[in-house]
């Protein structure tokens, strides 16, 4: 029976290629203006030095942040990486979030072992195939919409069957909808110079002038900032990011 990647490379439908979004924290954002690079240790998964996207969409949220009052440290950064960028230099990439396989969190639907029956072929094609085969149009696949014309023909009871028939009905599952976001892996260190199209962050740092100096002169991308209110958890600032990633792709017509 043919595998999901396989289906996915059969595809002749393609839609316009979104940016990758990475999503980190405040804390973060000093070593990234002195190094104008992502650099991670090694996952625990992999084992190796791989940084994390998703395609189009800031799906990523931290665990950290969940108290009110913890500052700006752990408020999150989201950058946008230019189309053709990194994406040229990709490792895997996954149908979904491979650390909610990982953690068990589609169970009973998608077991921890079966991680690989969702790997897709690494090349930024595996996503823009993707999307009209499951979601139809870009648009649906940020909002997690799901088109109801698009019917894929998956083999009965496989993985892509199962993992499918999930993201169709996500009351089924405590995960949120990273378990349908496309995650893709491109090994580390990845520039910052000359491959950012916005970085989203707390407006207050935009008052710091050599923060500026970094996003206009040095990254030459522009800001997407969002408010920080007094006492509210870091953690609700994750829906304001896509919220200003979805009203700039909006304005672009990316979506």
């Amino acid at each position: 029976m043919p595998t999901l990647r396989e289906i996915v490379t059969a595809e002749t439908a393609t839609a316009e290629e979104l940016p990758l979004v990475h999503t980190t924290q405040r804390k973060k954002l000093d070593e990234l203006r002195a190094t104008h690079q992502l650099r991670e240790p090694d996952c625990d998964v992999f084992c190796e030095p791989v940084v994390y996207f998703f395609y189009g969409r800031p799906a990523y949220r931290s665990l950290l942040g969940r108290d009110p009052g913890s500052g700006l440290e752990l408020c999150p950064i989201g950058l946008v990486f230019r189309p053709g960028t990194v994406s040229s230099t990709i490792r895997r990439m996954f149908a979904c979030d491979s650390g909610a396989v990982h953690l068990g969190l589609l169970e009973p639907h998608v077991a921890k072992t079966e991680l690989t029956f969702l790997e897709l072929d690494p090349t930024i094609d595996s996503a823009r195939r993707l999307i009209p085969l499951i979601y139809g149009t870009n648009k649906n696949y940020f909002t997690t919409q799901l088109e109801p014309a698009v019917t894929p023909s998956f083999p009965a009871g496989e993985v892509a069957d199962r993992w499918h028939r999930l993201i169709q009905n996500p009351t089924l599952t405590t995960c949120d909808d990273r378990m349908s976001a496309i995650e893709v892996q491109v090994m580390g260190p990845v520039g910052l110079i000359d491959s950012l199209l916005y970085v989203s962050l707390p407006s207050e740092l935009l008052e710091d002038p050599e923060i500026r100096s970094t996003i206009f002169t040095e990254w030459k991308c522009d800001p997407l900032p969002y408010d920080v209110y007094h006492a509210a958890p870091p953690i609700e600032y994750y829906s304001d990011i896509r919220r200003a990633v979805r009203e700039q792709y909006l304005r672009t017509h990316r979506i």
